[in-house]
């Protein structure tokens, strides 16, 4: 049986596969949130690290819909690095 050192590094090796074959096709930025991130979330918080809340957080509307936040941060994030290089030209020209 695999121990959970194992696993984890198991896990580790198949994510960062998958990094690299989501970099050829040109992505980058692979998240993922595990129940351990929820319990530091709450003690951090000061509150019960329980099983309970933990379910609770998972299955709030905000973190239901945690990808879109994540997408929508991500292309402020993008575009903050933009002007923050001095890349953006102004407003587009006028296609009439």
């Amino acid at each position: 049986m695999e121990s959970e050192n194992d696993l984890k590094s198991t896990i580790s090796d198949k994510v960062q596969e998958h990094r690299a074959a989501i970099e050829q096709l040109g992505r980058f930025g692979l998240v993922s949130w595990s129940n351990n991130d929820i319990v530091s979330a709450l003690v951090d918080a000061g509150a019960d690290p329980s099983p309970e809340n933990v379910k609770a957080v998972r299955e709030h509307f905000y973190v239901q819909h945690i990808d879109d936040r994540m997408t929508e941060l991500g292309f402020t994030i993008i575009e903050e690095a933009i002007s923050d290089l001095g890349l953006a030209v102004g407003d587009a020209p006028d296609k009439d």
